[in-house]
């Protein structure tokens, strides 16, 4: 499972770095490109490195979660707060449509038990891989 997870994360990343790099060379190359054609080109630039830094985010998570020797510290928290925290985290995105990001979450009576930090990454994690 690991080694088709390697394979498929290095195609992901790739074929990201591939199109970057034609459509900058294309641009430093070829300065006579029409104005419209130049613009599209940075424009996928840029999604493309958007894409590409999300790639990298979901790895370097991965890996902290995966290689975390932390034990898991549960403190009295409510679910209802820290899935508030990740709306907050991901409205920020630009990816990610607010529109669609809705949340109706009952509050809790009480607290309970649980690592704050680490259902906050899990749960943003899902959450963040469905808006890609």
């Amino acid at each position: 499972m690991r080694k088709d997870f390697v394979a498929n994360a290095s195609h992901e990343l790739r074929t990201t770095t591939t199109m970057i790099r034609g459509f900058a060379e294309t641009l430093v190359e070829n300065s006579s490109l029409p104005e419209a054609q130049q613009k599209a080109f940075l424009v996928k630039i840029a999604r493309n490195s958007i894409r590409l830094q999300a790639l990298v985010d979901d790895l370097l998570s991965l890996s902290e979660l995966e290689g975390s020797d932390a034990p898991i510290n549960p403190t009295n928290n409510k679910l209802s707060d820290v899935v508030r925290g990740i709306d907050l985290y991901l409205g920020d995105k630009s990816y990610v449509d607010t529109e669609k990001l809705k949340l109706s979450l009952a509050e809790e009576s009480d607290s309970f038990p649980l690592d704050a930090i680490k259902m906050a990454m899990a749960i943003g994690n899902l959450v963040d891989n469905a808006f890609k």
